[in-house]
């Protein structure tokens, strides 16, 4: 935390206030990074210099159309203002928290369930003694309601019904809301709660040091600081006689980020070794997540030192250690599943350890120009053998770039039927199974459309205007649980992973059911990271009404791979796949080990 801090201070500039060496500017306007810098520089000045109130200025003096990501900018105020006052702060630095928060105003829903879970939080510190209990009582419904009888959390839709997102990163950051609502109102109402999300955790992680390539912000700094405060504000940094196996997980963690250091003293925001936002989301910028790290961690040490651990936690089991023995050793197996999220992880005798997505997940964002593989079923989006990663996550790609380079969609069958490109990333029928020598996943389901239709034609145009302008998007985003299905095309997928050896058998069909002329544009598709050994590959292909399609001359080379870097969140890694090929009846299928 030290040189971070360093790092911080070292960014500040007069009268801007946080300054991002990725952007050469200022940190983005819109974001939380000026007032967590504010909250990091206060709780970390040993001194009680008044360097935090430079950041804090800066964003005050922006104009109130500037402002953005509302939610975490009222949060941070509060723990700002929760600082002070237990410092016994002067009354116009206490002014300038009213002033900012003033600004702050809550709406009731946000499209991503993580903003409204926070912006109830807030009202939750916010409340009077009187209101409180009715407040942590809210929060505890919206968790209910955005929780997997497993405990995972699920970021997209506000209302699930069979499911939903449940993206690795924002599940840390329930967690951390969870853990700070109780720093705040000691309610055992949560515990159970805590408890769920806590062992859900344990799906995450590999054993190692990284605890979530799946969905959006793929292995984010920003997770990163949530979970590590998370389990700060559990006791678990300070000397809780029951460590258990969780401070390994800690311990993991904190080496690999020590690999993501720059020289500017701040941290990559994901662990991929490769210059420029590789494996970053468009909202993700350098300084705002390394400045949230910071605040979220620094916060968790500060309250843990001053204030008892609340009873609500005390009572929290820590007797589920999470598996941490396969990681860099033969030793520990396990079979953890989350059936209603899709999610699974596998951990062998031989020191294998498999995370793998099987039913695949409505995308957070369905659009005309991006296709989302982050939450695609049939994938293996982690897979460590001994302490090499061996399989990266994978990534979202534009529309063009991928009709250009199919291979760059991974793992995913992708199909071109009508003009329309499909995908095998949701399965209707999906089996997991476990026997002596190995552990057996069998999906079957329809492809699904990778992009919306464009908006065609006066009324929908107008529909979609006032969507977006009136409602925030909100009818855009259900289109995502809706998609198309191609009931032409019906796929199979079979994965066998061996107990004793250090092999996983992956086996794809497809069978053309109506007749309908079909590209499969990325046949065996499959992604490595760059130190991963050489695989043996085995293509196989049903020989009855098939033809090279011929559709990129440049790879049609029969059993030649195309590869091609991925930016994936480990890079560096490639993807391969064997040239397209078309078929109007029968199946195709092929086969890695």
């Amino acid at each position: 935390m030290n040189s971070l801090d360093a790092a911080l201070r070292m960014h500040i500039r007069p009268n801007v206030g946080l300054w991002d060496p990725e952007l050469n500017a200022v940190t983005p306007l819109d974001h939380y990074g000026q007032l967590s810098t504010a909250l990091a520089l206060l709780l970390l000045d040993e001194q009680g210099g008044g360097g935090w109130r430079q950041p804090l200025d800066a964003w005050l003096a922006l104009g109130n159309g500037s402002l953005g990501h509302l939610p975490f900018n009222r949060f941070l105020l509060l723990l700002l203002r929760d600082v002070l006052i237990r410092r016994g702060a002067h009354e116009e630095d206490l002014g300038r928290i009213t002033q900012g928060l003033a600004r702050c105003n809550l709406k009731k829903r946000y499209p991503s369930n993580n903003w409204s879970l926070l912006a109830q939080l807030c009202r939750v510190i916010e409340a009077i003694p009187a209101q409180r209990s009715a407040q942590m009582k809210r929060f505890c419904r919206l968790l209910d309601r955005w929780m997997t009888p497993a405990g995972g959390f699920i970021d997209f839709p506000a209302h699930p019904q069979r499911g939903g997102a449940t993206p690795m990163t924002y599940h840390h950051k329930a967690l951390f809301l969870a853990m700070t609502a109780a720093w705040f109102q000691d309610d055992v109402a949560l515990t159970p709660r805590i408890q769920r999300l806590l062992e859900w955790v344990d799906l995450c992680w590999d054993g190692g040091g990284y605890v979530g390539g799946f969905g959006r912000s793929t292995h984010a700094l920003f997770g990163d600081g949530c979970l590590l405060a998370s389990l700060t504000l559990l006791g678990l940094a300070g000397g809780r006689e029951d460590r258990s196996g969780w401070p390994v997980m800690m311990d993991g963690i904190l080496r690999r980020l020590q690999s993501q250091r720059r020289e500017d003293g701040f941290y990559g925001l994901n662990p991929a070794r490769v210059e420029g936002r590789c494996g970053w989301d468009g909202y993700m910028a350098l300084s705002v997540y390394n400045a949230w790290f910071a605040a979220v961690l620094a916060w968790a040490r500060t309250i843990t030192t001053v204030r008892p651990i609340p009873r609500c936690l005390e009572t929290v089991s820590l007797s589920r250690l999470p598996v941490d023995s396969t990681g860099n050793e033969r030793g520990q197996a396990a079979l953890i599943h989350d059936d209603r999220a899709g999610l699974l992880k596998l951990a062998t005798e031989s020191g294998l350890t498999v995370l793998f997505s099987t039913r695949g997940q409505p995308p957070q964002a369905f659009s005309q120009h991006e296709m989302e593989f982050r939450y695609s079923g049939g994938v293996p989006f982690h897979v460590r053998v001994g302490n090499e990663v061996v399989v990266p996550p994978p990534i979202r790609v534009g529309r063009e770039t991928l009709v250009c380079h199919p291979v760059l969609a991974g793992w995913t069958p992708v199909f071109l039927v009508d003009e329309r490109y499909f995908g095998l990333t949701d399965f209707t029928q999906a089996a997991v199974e476990e026997s002596e020598d190995a552990y057996y996943i069998q999906l079957q389901g329809h492809p699904s459309a990778l992009c919306r239709r464009p908006v065609e034609g006066g009324w929908p145009r107008l529909r979609a205007a006032l969507d977006w302008r009136l409602l925030g998007g909100v009818w855009g985003r259900q289109e995502a649980l809706r998609r198309e299905r191609c009931e032409a095309l019906w796929g199979m997928i079979k994965v066998r992973i061996d107990r004793r050896r250090l092999e996983v058998l992956v086996e794809v069909w497809v069978e053309n059911k109506l007749g309908v002329a079909a590209v499969y544009l990325n046949p065996a598709g499959h992604v490595l990271t760059d130190h991963a050994r050489a695989c043996m590959k085995e293509w196989r292909q049903q020989p009855e009404g098939c033809q090279a399609a011929g559709l990129n001359p440049a790879t049609d080379h029969g059993d030649e791979w195309v590869v091609m870097p991925i930016l994936s969140a480990l890079a560096p890694a490639k993807a391969f796949c064997h040239a397209p090929v078309v078929w109007s009846a029968g199946s195709v299928g092929y086969s890695l080990r």
